[in-house]
């Protein structure tokens, strides 16, 4: 992994660029000075820019979230979301799981989720006893802890129900704050004996979708921007991608790092490197880049 000193250093090398939202746009309370001069720039040199994003929310709704952090529509060409891969096995594509889930869903999640994701044929309904399958957005509260769902998933195991996953994160940090997401939930699910399918990154069909969308996939030079090392440098990898891990609090969690003291930049990278050396994921670069976590940023 090389090191890299600003996100302008990526420009030149590559000619499409597939980006996180959360982690690079925003940290879910306040969005990144860097990151919209550096979107003005791929616009201004004719780059193309896919947002691929492990919402569970439709990308006309990402979309608007976009807007609200200052990058309108034309900083980007297209915009693909977990929930629209979710919907689109449910609706549109689906293979022989999906096909086989029945009508009757139990959902978990905000309320806005379920108008997004739930259309005839499927029906919303308030028990288990009465569900063909789960349907995960979120936690119902973003406090909740996987133990608040214990019972609620052993029954859903006893009944042999299905659960589709829409967020395969398996939590975020607001500012240093860590949530869990619905990966979390549907690992436990998994744990506890449950059948469950995901959608979004890491997985490849959201790239496969991507590249149907795009087949320039195929032949461009592709730089996939992210900050966690599960998710969007895992799922870079699996297509051959190039990859750069913007380090935040998520993947120092994910190294195994406390959120570090005041400590020089180099110093940082060193552990950094040290620790990615052992795999499974190796980023092609990696970029100091959410300063929420204590270091003595180089000068620039």
């Amino acid at each position: 992994m090389r090191w890299l000193s600003s996100l302008d250093e990526t420009i030149d090398p590559y000619e499409i660029f597939i980006l996180d939202i959360f982690g690079l746009v925003h940290n879910g309370l306040t969005s990144f000075p860097e990151t919209k001069p550096w979107l003005e720039k791929l616009r201004d040199q004719k780059k193309r820019v896919l947002f691929v994003s492990n919402s569970p929310l439709l990308p006309e709704s990402v979309g608007k979230t976009l807007s609200k952090y200052g990058v309108d529509r034309s900083l980007y060409q297209d915009l693909l979301t977990a929930g629209q891969e979710a919907s689109r096995h449910l609706y549109e594509e689906p293979d022989v799981w999906h096909a086989r889930l029945g009508a009757h869903c139990y959902f978990i999640g905000e309320s806005k989720m379920a108008e997004g994701l739930l259309r005839a044929p499927y029906k919303k309904v308030s028990s288990l006893q009465n569900a063909d399958f789960i349907l995960l957005g979120a936690p119902d509260q973003p406090e909740d802890h996987l133990d608040d769902y214990r019972d609620l998933f052993k029954e859903a195991v006893s009944l042999k129900l299905p659960m589709v996953c829409a967020n395969p994160d398996l939590y975020v940090f607001e500012g240093t704050a860590q949530h869990l997401r619905a990966g979390s939930y549907a690992h436990f699910y998994e744990e506890l004996g449950g059948d469950v399918r995901y959608h979004g990154k890491p997985y490849p069909d959201i790239y496969k979708f991507a590249q149907k969308r795009w087949p320039e996939l195929h032949t461009k030079k592709v730089l996939c921007v992210g900050d966690a090392l599960d998710t969007d440098i895992k799922g870079a990898s699996s297509m051959n991608y190039d990859s750069l891990l913007l380090v935040g609090p998520l993947c120092l969690h994910e190294l195994g790092f406390d959120a570090p003291q005041p400590i020089p930049a180099k110093s940082l990278q060193e552990k950094i490197s040290t620790q990615i050396a052992k795999g499974p994921y190796n980023p092609t670069y990696g970029l100091l880049f959410d300063e929420s976590v204590a270091w003595t940023s180089p000068p620039r």
